[in-house]
């Protein structure tokens, strides 16, 4: 579970990156915007080579709080100062994930900030940092994968701002949108009786007229209530649309009612944020259990609605992401959205690679034919978490799981050689 999203530079073919829109970068940063332009997959973005197979930061090996680091670590730049935001433990010392900070005046040497992490009041991983009109904003993944919010204005002090608030669309869906996870995720109460997310129904709910088909659930000292249903699905289950308020599911053994007008996301985990802000509206894509990508969208940074309740980016159906996605970072390059993501091909989660996909309008996504872009390395078979910095002269991936190596754009060999 991991995630991020990416600094800005003055690139002058039109580069906004992920989440640096404070004034100074936006206006070097600016894209030229109008119709997407050029190839649909630039070969800078999908073309990459290794600086070195050394690492060019790592946890000590010491006897330290950030002995070792892992997932997604997070880099600004600001002209000539770079700025890294990582996570760092030792389990041997502490159970919980902690915020260090690292310097460099190149992207390549990195001075730790002090020997102390910056922030100790809770579980930090898989970090994403927007600087915007003044203030930093991160979003990090915290204790059971549940993802929250903090601010600064510095980069250094951070105060806790909670959990990240989802909702379900206000517009309800068809049953056939209806995911993979939240099915799993249903499961009966004590006893078999059935689990409701939302509440029970309504008094306009329960009075719905009878059908053919119907489900009957005995609740303990409690009369049975009935509920009309549309169709059955031997395997998958029971689904469909009862009133234009809620959507009832059903899947063996348990029952759930989903209210669909901007009810809480269901419980569970909300992991690997990566925040897009563009035109006064943030965008927050998220993944549950690395099994899809949700799209939530806030004007306030408070609450976060569904833009729409089915996943944006889902595993497969190619074998080398059949088995988990999750977002690293969104960025936008002559007038179209790429998103990076890590991915496995293996049910275990022992081999990860870095892909790419492209969309414009941040919701229907294409993959790229060719991913990987970085393909899984025998040697390094965890390598993951990518994300794209501008260096002034072209883009450099940065792999930050489970220590930070850089990649650079490899140039296109002309044709016949």
């Amino acid at each position: 579970m991991r995630a991020g999203a990416t600094p800005s530079s003055s690139d002058a073919g039109g580069w906004i990156a992920a989440g640096i829109l404070s004034a100074a970068l936006c206006a070097a940063a600016a894209d030229p915007g109008g119709a997407p332009g050029g190839p649909e997959f630039p070969a800078e973005l999908v073309r990459f080579q290794a600086i070195s197979r050394q690492a060019v930061f790592a946890g000590t090996g010491r006897d330290t709080w950030d002995r070792s680091i892992r997932e997604h670590s997070y880099i600004l730049r600001d002209g000539d100062r770079w700025q890294m935001w990582y996570n760092g433990y030792d389990d041997r010392l502490a159970t919980t994930h902690f915020l260090g900070h690292a310097t460099s005046g190149d992207g390549l040497h990195w001075t730790r900030s002090g020997d102390r992490p910056i922030h100790d009041k809770g579980w930090i991983e898989d970090v994403c940092v927007v600087k915007h009109a003044g203030t930093y904003h991160m979003f990090s993944e915290g204790r059971d994968d549940v993802a929250h919010w903090l601010t600064s204005a510095d980069g250094l002090q951070w105060t806790e701002r909670g959990n990240l608030d989802i909702r379900l669309s206000s517009t309800a869906r068809k049953p056939s949108e209806s995911n993979g996870l939240e099915s799993t995720t249903d499961s009966a109460g004590p006893g078999g009786r059935p689990g409701i997310q939302g509440g029970r129904p309504g008094r306009a709910e329960s009075k719905l007229p009878r059908r053919r088909s119907r489900v009957r659930r005995r609740r303990r000292r409690k009369k049975s209530w009935r509920v009309g249903l549309k169709k059955i699905y031997p395997k998958q289950g029971i689904g469909c649309r009862i009133s234009n308020r809620w959507i009832l599911t059903v899947f063996r053994p348990a029952l759930r009612i989903r209210r669909v007008d901007g009810s809480p996301i269901a419980p569970g985990p909300r992991g690997t944020p990566s925040v897009w802000v563009e035109n006064g509206a943030w965008y927050l894509l998220y993944e549950r259990n690395d099994a899809a990508v949700w799209l939530a969208k806030s004007k306030d940074l408070g609450t976060w609605t569904h833009v729409q309740d089915a996943p944006v980016l889902e595993c497969g159906p190619e074998p080398y992401d059949r088995h988990a996605v999750a977002v690293d970072q969104v960025v936008k390059y002559r007038g179209r959205y790429y998103l990076y993501y890590h991915a496995s091909a293996d049910p275990k989660w022992r081999e990860w690679s870095t892909n790419l996909a492209v969309s414009t309008d941040l919701v229907h996504w294409r993959k790229y034919p060719g991913n990987p872009v970085l393909p899984v390395d025998p040697a390094d078979p965890k390598r993951s978490s990518a994300f794209l910095v501008p260096d002034g002269e072209g883009f450099r991936l940065y792999a930050t799981h489970p220590d930070v190596k850089v990649f650079v754009s490899k140039p296109e060999t002309p044709a016949g050689k």
